[in-house]
C-alpha cells in the first residue's frame, strides 16, 4: 500500500519496491514522472554474508522470503515496459560488489543493453542531470568506466572495472587506483 500511496502522491522514485504488484505497475505506467528503482542483489548479498558474518539468521530467512516477491515485481515491471532505474543498497551490499546488480537483472530477464542504459542514461534522467551525465557527448562530464571484454555479451564484466575516469580525470587505470 505504501508504494501505491507514494506513486499517487507523485514521488519521483520508488526505491527498492520489493512488493511491486500489478496495481503498482499500472500506477507507475500512468505516471511518467515516477520511476521504479529496485535493489535486487541485496538478497544474494545477505545470503552470502549470513550469520557467519553477523547477519542474524532471522534476517537471512526474511530476505529469502522477500526475494521471490521482489523478483516477481521486477519481472512485472519488465513485462510492462516500465523504465527501471538502477540502484544498489550500500547498507547491505559489501563495498565493491555493487556491479553484481547487473547480473541479477539480466538473470531475471532484462537485456544487457537495458541494464547498462538504466545505470547510465536513465539514472541521469531520473536525477534530472541528463544535460551533464549519462551519455558520452560533447559538453558533458567525461565520466566513464572500462571493463575487460564486452558487457553486452558478458554482463559479469561490469564486476571487473579496469579504468575509471570522472570529470576527465583518471582515477583507475589498468586495474590500479590512483589519486590524482
Amino acid at each position: 500500500q505504501a508504494i501505491k500511496a507514494a506513486i499517487r502522491a507523485g514521488v519521483r522514485t520508488i526505491d527498492h519496491g520489493s512488493d511491486l504488484d500489478e496495481e503498482a505497475v499500472a500506477l507507475l505506467k500512468g505516471n511518467p514522472n515516477s520511476f521504479y528503482v529496485p535493489t535486487l542483489y541485496t538478497s544474494a548479498a545477505i545470503e552470502e554474508l549470513g550469520p557467519a558474518k553477523g547477519v542474524p539468521a532471522s534476517e537471512v530467512e526474511r530476505s529469502r522470503q522477500i526475494k521471490t516477491v521482489k523478483d516477481a515485481g521486477f519481472k512485472r515491471a519488465l513485462a510492462a515496459g516500465l523504465p527501471i532505474g538502477f540502484s544498489t543498497d550500500a547498507a547491505v551490499i559489501p563495498h565493491g560488489q555493487n556491479a553484481r546488480e547487473f547480473s541479477i537483472r539480466v538473470q531475471l530477464g532484462e537485456s544487457t543493453r537495458s541494464a547498462l542504459d538504466a545505470a547510465t542514461r536513465l539514472n541521469a534522467e531520473i536525477m534530472g542531470w541528463q544535460d551533464r551525465v549519462g551519455t558520452l557527448e560533447p559538453g558533458k562530464f567525461a565520466d566513464l568506466v572500462a571493463v575487460p571484454g564486452n558487457p553486452l555479451t558478458d554482463i559479469g564484466a561490469m564486476d571487473r572495472v579496469s579504468f575509471v575516469m570522472k570529470g576527465g580525470v583518471v582515477y583507475k587505470q589498468d586495474g590500479r587506483s590512483r589519486v590524482p
